[in-house]
């Protein structure tokens, strides 16, 4: 309803972080949350024009 987009950040060992949209909400059946790679700077550009 205001335009966000829900994401999801990971550490990742030894170090480093990935970026994950999440594209549905979880089903109920114990598995992950739909979700596909993510780049954040894709919308800083969209935001700065």
């Amino acid at each position: 309803m205001v335009g966000a987009i829900p994401v999801l950040a990971e550490q990742l060992k030894p170090r480093g972080h990935a970026w994950w949209r999440l594209t549905a909400r979880k089903d109920g059946n114990g598995g992950r949350q739909p979700m596909a790679p993510f780049q954040p700077d894709e919308v800083a550009e969209g935001v700065a024009r």
